[in-house]
């Protein structure tokens, strides 16, 4: 007898390379959840018509009257936030503290804050950027240490009004791939994955 998780573990690693079903499911939710920021389908319209896909859609709880699918996708969400990365454009759809955009992390969690009550989560990244499409400093160096502010100087701001984006982490173009989310939420690291 072999347990199933010896199984689902790569070739490379003694196992069969086969994935768990909870792990594609959750892949597929992530596709959907990517479409609904990057695509213009018919599916996608009627979701943003019925269900609040904003710059709060990370933070909503699904409610007991809505589908199953959306309440599927919301439950799915924190998966999916650990491999994005918000592009910034004007900075009006990203959190300061909570949302990836100057790393892989957010800040307060490379900070270690946990007790959510010691910062303001309701500053966005916009608060930061001055007229001139610049990073205001003298506002910055308020909040954060030093090593945190080259951090955050070292992300580009766009010379133009943009909308802010998120792009995939897990690739090398910034495009969601199902296999990359797939071996995510399988807890394998992508190198392990088989081909």
């Amino acid at each position: 007898m072999v347990s199933w998780d010896k199984i689902c573990q790569p070739k490379k690693s003694g196992g069969l390379g086969l994935r768990k079903m909870e792990a594609i499911k959750s892949a597929f939710l992530s596709k959907l959840m990517w479409k609904l920021f990057h695509d213009h389908s018919l599916w996608v319209d009627q979701m943003c018509a019925k269900y609040p896909v904003n710059e709060n859609f990370f933070g909503v709880d699904p409610k007991q009257s809505e589908s199953w699918a959306w309440k599927c996708i919301l439950n799915n969400g924190h998966l999916f936030l650990k491999r994005i990365r918000w592009k910034v454009g004007s900075g009006t759809n990203i959190n300061f503290w909570l949302d990836n955009c100057c790393a892989n992390d957010s800040l307060a969690s490379m900070l270690g804050i946990t007790d959510f009550a010691l910062i303001d989560t309701s500053l966005i990244v916009s608060h930061f950027i001055t007229n001139d499409h610049e990073w205001d400093v003298p506002k910055l160096k308020g909040l954060v240490s030093e090593p945190f502010l080259q951090l955050i100087l070292a992300t580009p701001i766009p010379y133009n009004d943009i909308t802010d984006s998120i792009c995939w982490d897990l690739s090398g173009n910034g495009n969601f791939s199902t296999k990359s989310a797939t071996w995510l939420a399988h807890g394998l690291n992508l190198t392990n994955s088989p081909s």
